[in-house]
């Protein structure tokens, strides 16, 4: 007895001081800024000047378009941080890092429980390096130092919680069933979290289905659990895969706006998976953070020559996988739980082609299976062999704390982070345009209108470089960079690249505080007319980039222009804000007949998507009792 206190005494210790040396190792990461989507999808909380009253917590909580669902539990996890935009980041960032910390200790109960359905050995002491080394990986970095990614962060931290209560169920269902079914329903609601924060959550059903047919084969099952296990469990998964059937041509017509075809997806997604098994088995320094655009697509199978062997690769682990189920389940379980875990986001659906964050769940079942059968072997082994053991597995939680360390030390300093950047992935327009950007803020003018030219040169098809080229120049009173039939004749062969819209927003500001003579409304009117066309751009972005023009309208009081704009914007992205505005400018001019089918119209949309347009009620109501006392549409 006192043996066992002892060892629990020592792992209960050990994982306390691993939870600190992970804090120790993200957080030089918490001096860093926002970036990239954190701004499309936060910036929501300005909505109002700021979340303070119900109506716009609803509204900020529930119109996030990030996902089909909306992903209202992670929405409402960022009220913690602040209520207003923009914040401190280190809040933001802090807050990440504690849930990552909190998912580590449930990365413990939820191995450990595994083990011991297993009937593991030194259940306590795998479960501890498993949790130690998850905690630190380094893939981990841009998840926990990348604001948005709280949505990754809280769906697997609800699913690990599902399949703890889910496994605690099983465990007592041949003792008490009463006890195991109260396990079952808080293990449902938790399910329910994991898909309120982030949509592949349904992915912790087929992770359970994973777990039940490689380590729970023996385990006893009621009537009544088999019924509902094939109900609640097979019967989702059956629905999302007929969901996605039904739904082909919406799968393939996300295509639409990516430079690969489905085919060229999956195989190089083949590559891709490939690769991130061997960064998790193996983490190296560099290479890591969000710029991934550069990565080679397969166009077929022999180009380029690594597509075969990761094809053969992939299908030889999976059929693996499946014949080691019975003989050798733990191989299977951490085999299959990888593959599941990359089922939606890493396969055909059209999302971009790498993230580092598709592994933060997916690396557990690995991580435990590799530990496990290291502590067989380190059993087995006469003491020389152990004490081997013992020294590569330090080094090995060493190196990621360094490699960790070191990678959230650069996401602390972001001028450091971008060229960094800049320098990994100089085939990457992202990480160029990225690099220009920072010279502009950091005062560079002239070497950041030059990057961005520079930039536009190696990759022809981003013509937002040039648009914000135009806009350091005009802001700071530089000449004009090149002239405008050039940027022109450069729209003509581009497509759509990612900040366009914003692009367009800081001309905007360029023309309507008259910072230059060469760029004016009607320059930017033209510049607006080419880019609408281009391809790969999302209805709601041209949506975006037309209120812009209709802006432009409005401030040289030009209405009827200003009208067929908007309507061409709803033609692209119909939401109620959009003829609501169009009511208030026909309301503002003493067009009251006219302007109360536009009413109509934004109340019959807000009314379809009430929670995502809940902070418009309130003006759709004030408008009502206007138009009611002005004698129109009442009967």
């Amino acid at each position: 007895m006192i043996k066992v206190n002892l060892n629990s005494l020592i792992v209960a210790v050990s994982l306390a001081i691993g939870m600190g040396i992970a804090y120790f190792v993200f957080q030089p990461g918490f001096s860093g800024i926002f970036m990239m989507d954190d701004e499309p999808n936060l910036s929501a909380l300005n909505m109002g000047g700021g979340v303070t009253t119900l109506t716009h917590l609803l509204q900020f909580v529930f119109s996030n378009d990030s996902g089909s669902l909306g992903r209202p539990i992670s929405m409402l996890s960022f009220l913690i941080d602040d209520q207003y935009w923009p914040g401190d980041p280190a809040l933001y960032k802090k807050n990440n890092l504690y849930i990552h910390l909190l998912s580590g200790f449930i990365v413990f109960l939820l191995s450990r429980l595994l083990l011991i359905a297993f009937n593991a050995k030194n259940t306590n002491y795998i479960s501890l390096i498993t949790t130690l080394i998850w905690l630190v990986h380094p893939l981990h970095a841009s998840t926990v130092l990348y604001v948005i990614q709280r949505m990754t962060l809280l769906m697997s931290l609800f699913s690990l919680c599902t399949m703890f209560f889910y496994l605690l169920g099983r465990v007592e269902l041949s003792k008490n069933t009463r006890k195991a079914f109260v396990y079952f329903f808080v293990s449902g609601l938790f399910a329910i979290f994991a898909l309120a924060s982030k949509e592949n959550g349904i992915l912790v059903l087929a992770y359970i289905v994973v777990i039940e047919t490689t380590l729970l084969t023996s385990f006893p099952k009621t009537k009544v659990f088999s019924f509902l296990y094939k109900l609640l469990i097979i019967g989702p998964l059956v629905i999302l895969a007929c969901y996605f059937i039904y739904n082909w041509d919406g799968v393939l017509k996300g295509y639409s706006n990516r430079d690969f075809s489905l085919y060229e997806r999956l195989l190089t997604e083949s590559r891709i998976l490939i690769d991130y098994l061997s960064k998790i088995i193996a983490p190296r320094p560099g290479e890591g953070g969000l710029i991934h655009d550069d990565i080679e697509v397969s166009v077929n199978l022999y180009s380029p020559l690594t597509t075969i062997p990761a094809l053969l690769l992939n299908g030889g682990l999976i059929l693996l996988g499946f014949w080691a189920r019975k003989r050798h389940c733990m191989l299977a379980f951490g085999i299959l739980w990888f593959y599941v875990g990359h089922m939606l986001e890493s396969s055909f659906v059209a999302l971009e082609l790498y993230f580092e964050h598709r592994n933060y769940l997916p690396m557990v079942g690995p991580i435990i299976a590799i530990t496990y059968y290291i502590v067989v072997l380190f059993e087995r082994v006469a003491l020389k062999g152990r004490l081997f053991i013992c020294s590569l597995g330090v080094m090995f939680f060493l190196a990621c704390c360094l490699i960790t360390f070191q990678s959230s030390t650069i996401w602390g300093e972001p001028s450091v982070l971008f060229r960094v950047w800049a320098k990994e992935h100089p085939n990457s327009p992202r990480a160029q345009r990225i690099y220009g950007q920072l010279l502009g803020v950091e005062g560079e003018y002239e070497q950041a209108i030059s990057q961005l030219i520079k930039t536009n040169r190696s990759f022809p098809a981003d013509v937002g470089v040039l648009i914000d080229a135009l806009n350091i120049s005009c802001f700071h009173g530089l000449d004009q960079p090149f002239p405008l039939s050039f940027l022109k004749g450069k729209i003509a062969v581009a497509r759509y690249n990612d900040g366009l819209s914003y692009y367009i927003d800081r001309m905007f500001n360029v023309v309507t505080e008259s910072r230059c003579e060469y760029i004016t409304a009607e320059v930017l009117i033209e510049i607006i007319d080419q880019l609408i066309p281009l391809p790969r751009m999302s209805g709601e972005t041209r949506a975006m980039i037309l209120l812009v023009k209709a802006k432009l309208y409005i401030e040289k009081k030009d209405l009827n222009q200003a009208m067929l704009t908007l309507d061409k914007a709803y033609s692209y992205y119909p939401k109620p804000v959009l003829p609501l505005l169009q009511c208030k400018l026909l309301l503002s001019a003493g067009l009251i007949e006219e302007a109360y089918p536009f009413f109509k119209k934004a109340q019959e949309n807000t009314e379809s998507y009430i929670l995502k347009n809940i902070a418009l009620k309130s003006e759709i109501e004030e408008l009502k009792v206007k138009f009611n006392l002005l004698g129109v549409g009442t009967e």
